[in-house]
């Protein structure tokens, strides 16, 4: 609308201007969900875990990437309170914790509930670390594709990459790279 009314006005663009907000970091997002988590407690008449709170921002800031924060963490906080509502009485918690928001994240994200991730940054590069391993141990004659390929992911991780493109595209050609689907597995789980 801004283009097709205001922008051809340069009166009205000029009253108008566009001001670019940009999305807060993890500390401001949890200050955030923190000052309006009294709200959605009272309105689903349920309470949320420190941890679930936090674990909603990084998993969305991970897997919920055609989004910003504060917002999908909030749709998130929102989500898992909404679904234990269309549970049974019986079967509702009171109390809604990291593993409840770790279902809701998967399923917006359409990946299996193992492949979430929502360990600290030192167990990631553990982890980051046996996957270079690993993957030796599997591809052979490929070291420097794979020392790239975990390079790529751990600057994805670390946030210096751009969180609105793809970590990467990577293809392994040849007898010991293809069809191996336990490498393909521990990939999928670093790559999302």
């Amino acid at each position: 609308e801004y283009k097709n009314i205001f922008s051809k006005d340069v009166a009205l663009a000029r009253r108008f201007q566009k001001i670019e907000v940009q999305e807060p970091n993890f500390h401001e997002s949890l200050q955030i969900l923190s000052g309006i988590q009294k709200r959605y407690e009272d309105f689903h008449n349920i309470s949320y875990t420190d941890e679930a709170i936090k674990t909603a921002i990084l998993l969305s800031q991970r897997y919920l990437t055609d989004r910003h924060l504060p917002d999908k963490a909030i749709d998130i906080i929102d989500e898992v309170a909404a679904a234990q509502n269309l549970l049974p009485e019986y079967q509702r918690k009171s109390q809604i914790e990291k593993s409840d928001v770790e279902k809701i994240i998967a399923q917006m994200a359409k990946i299996p509930l193992e492949n979430l991730d929502s360990s600290d940054g030192n167990q990631q590069l553990s982890n980051l670390n046996k996957l270079q391993q690993s993957l030796k141990n599997e591809i052979f004659g490929q070291d420097n594709a794979i020392d790239e390929l975990v390079k790529a992911i751990k600057i994805s991780r670390s946030g210096l990459a751009d969180s609105d493109k793809p970590i990467g595209s990577f293809l392994f050609i040849g007898s010991s790279g293809v069809g191996k689907t336990e490498v393909a597995k521990q990939l999928a789980k670093h790559l999302h």
